[in-house]
């Protein structure tokens, strides 16, 4: 999967980690560079090239037994986001919040990760000036510029706004005339715990109705976690029809078209995430922490 490009979810969900050990910057000859390589002497954490010299990028304590100069140690923060490589603004807006805290930002991008490089003693001040940063974007502007993406969301929220609008209709119709709401007869619920259909239509209002309801205005709003609510709800959904028709003893129409709408609604909810490279399955290629 391609990295992600949008700005805002990249600052809210960059979820900064501080990585254990101090890191330096050595530069060496090129001759230099290729006696260390073959002896395995160091094993560098990258590796730049420069018409001045070879930069090497590697733990202290490789360096100090290597007899390898260098001028400060840093500590390393990942930012676990997978970023595109094309994204932008990500390395000017984190550089510019440590510089407000008076923190330098050395950043290295890789193909998956971006990875700053601090000075040791304000390490931890940097990370939580970043965290600060994604808690500041959790309200995000999310990237509706693929076809796939809009045509996912718009189908999510209408299907959410459906659900709500006839959860609350049949909520207080059921509320209203508990007896015998929109003609539908107490003896429906006679395998039933309950006697009439208010509590049954206090529950369809307030969960399903604004449940969904509200599902849907975080995916419009852009919420960062509007996938999980929508996944949630559409679980909610189809788990409120499973009990109906246990409870019931009896499948209608209307229970087979909702249950299929729930269903809709969670893998509408995971194919969001995956394309927002969300959780979970931003934890399937997240890798592993060094000790």
């Amino acid at each position: 999967m391609s990295g992600e490009t949008d700005l805002g979810i990249l600052l809210s969900t960059m979820d900064p980690e501080l990585i254990e050990g101090e890191f330096v910057f050595c530069a060496v000859d090129d001759s230099t560079a290729e006696n260390l390589y073959r002896s395995a002497a160091v094993r560098p954490w990258a590796v730049v090239r420069e018409k001045e010299a070879v930069t090497l990028i590697l733990e202290r304590q490789a360096a100090d037994a290597a007899g390898l100069p260098y001028q400060a140690a840093m500590r390393r923060i990942t930012l676990n986001v997978h970023s595109s490589l094309e994204a932008v603004g990500l390395t000017a807006s984190v550089s510019g919040r440590l510089a407000s805290a008076g923190i330098s930002a050395n950043v290295v991008a890789a193909f998956y990760h971006d990875h700053v490089f601090v000075q040791s003693d304000k390490a931890e001040a940097a990370v939580e000036s970043l965290r600060r940063l994604a808690d500041e974007n959790s309200i995000i502007t999310m990237n509706d510029g693929g076809p796939s993406m809009k045509a996912i969301k718009g189908a999510s929220i209408a299907l959410h706004l459906l659900v709500g609008v006839g959860g609350l209709a049949g909520g207080l119709a059921a509320v209203s005339d508990p007896v015998s709401p929109l003609g539908v007869p107490t003896e429906m619920l006679k395998n039933s715990p309950f006697s009439d259909y208010l509590i049954p239509g206090i529950v369809l209002m307030a969960v399903i109705g604004m449940g969904n309801l509200v599902a849907g205005f975080l995916a419009i709003s852009r919420f960062k976690h509007s996938g999980l609510t929508s996944g949630a709800m559409g679980a909610v959904l189809v788990g409120w029809i499973v009990i109906q028709c246990f409870m019931l003893r009896t499948v209608a129409a209307l229970h087979v078209i909702f249950f299929f709408i729930g269903a809709a609604q969670g893998l509408l909810a995971l194919a969001l995430l995956y394309l927002r490279d969300s959780f979970p399955f931003s934890l399937l290629k997240k890798p592993p922490r060094r000790a």
